[in-house]
């Protein structure tokens, strides 16, 4: 069984939060999200967090990630979900490095 999004997070009860607010909507798993707006959610708050990150990302960055999602197997199979899994644990555990 999977652990509530507020496990992973400062989440207080009643605390008035976006967090609060997508629980009680969607469930404190957001088990009544689709796959789609999950992975909206995701990059909305990516971004948000890129923006407001200082410096900027090499052009070399787009290039390997353009090259990756050419040469992946399509999402929807499971060759493609597992290829994009390994391909986001290398990036986070490069990212968590750096932190």
């Amino acid at each position: 069984m999977s652990k509530p999004i507020g496990h992973f997070t400062s989440y207080t009860i009643n605390d008035g939060s976006l967090l609060e607010s997508l629980q009680e909507k969607y469930g404190s798993t957001f088990e009544r999200m689709t796959k789609h707006e999950k992975l909206f959610l995701i990059s909305a708050i990516a971004a948000q967090l890129c923006d407001g990150s200082p410096g900027k990302c090499r052009d070399q960055i787009y290039v390997e990630l353009a090259d990756f999602l050419e040469t992946a197997p399509p999402q929807g199979t499971k060759a493609g979900t597992r290829a994009f899994w390994e391909f986001y644990s290398h990036l986070t555990l490069h990212l968590n490095e750096g932190f």
